[in-house]
């Protein structure tokens, strides 16, 4: 637990009260609905790879439900795998995350909207390690190899409509992550295309800074 007199956590709290009022100054910026060529009514299912040692690929199971005003309610559930080779070790990490959160969305044009969302996770990690020789090496983590955290994260973005079953999209990320430490900031691009009624695959690539990193994600999306 954190002793919140300490300088340490005082200056987290400072950290967690920017970032929710960054938030919350977006949503004030416009009550205008979202635009009417968007559905921000669906559940989605994806598949992401990761060149970042410690995260090799993850599956995400995410949806969105409008509300009014341009509001939506956010979530997603995501499993993620690795494995990898240290000197003499043979290491496995799997990191179970559940994320709820509010997002917002205003119109800038028939065709384009801007878009913001508040993210809190709960992350929950395990990691395992083998000696080459076959014992087990777990034990020396001072944790365990397990690992109980939470952050926020809080999104930017502007899609757009280039065709009525074409639309395109850039993010910017900001995530504060247990203690609020470290900071990660990501930028993705994508792009998702209707291929039925209601259906839509997509692709977004993705960079990452701390730890620096770039990630792919293909997705099938059923909108309603």
């Amino acid at each position: 637990e954190c002793d919140w007199s300490s300088d340490v956590c005082s200056s987290d709290l400072k950290n967690t009260a920017g970032v929710l009022l960054v938030y919350l100054f977006s949503l004030t910026l416009s009550g205008i609905a979202i635009s009417e060529g968007f559905n921000d009514n669906y559940v989605q299912l994806g598949y992401t790879t990761n060149d970042y040692k410690h995260d090799d690929n993850t599956r995400i199971l995410s949806g969105s439900k409008e509300l009014n005003n341009g509001l939506l309610v956010l979530g997603s559930y995501s499993y993620m795998t690795a494995d990898w080779n240290d000197p003499g070790e043979y290491e496995e990490k799997t990191v179970k995350t559940i994320s709820i959160g509010i997002g917002k969305a205003i119109n800038i044009n028939p065709k384009t909207d801007f878009t913001s969302s508040l993210m809190y996770s709960d992350y929950d990690s395990k990691q395992i390690c083998t000696n080459t020789d076959g014992s087990d090496c777990t034990s020396s983590y001072s944790d365990g190899g397990i690992l109980k955290s939470d952050y926020y994260t809080v999104n930017f973005g502007i899609r757009h409509l280039v065709f009525t079953d074409l639309q395109v999209n850039a993010e910017y990320s900001l995530d504060r992550k247990g203690g609020l430490d470290p900071k990660t900031n990501t930028i993705s691009i994508g792009a998702m295309k209707d291929v039925a009624k209601d259906i839509a695959i997509g692709l977004r690539a993705s960079s990452y800074s701390k730890p620096d990193s770039d990630e792919a994600e293909i997705y099938i999306r059923r909108s309603f």
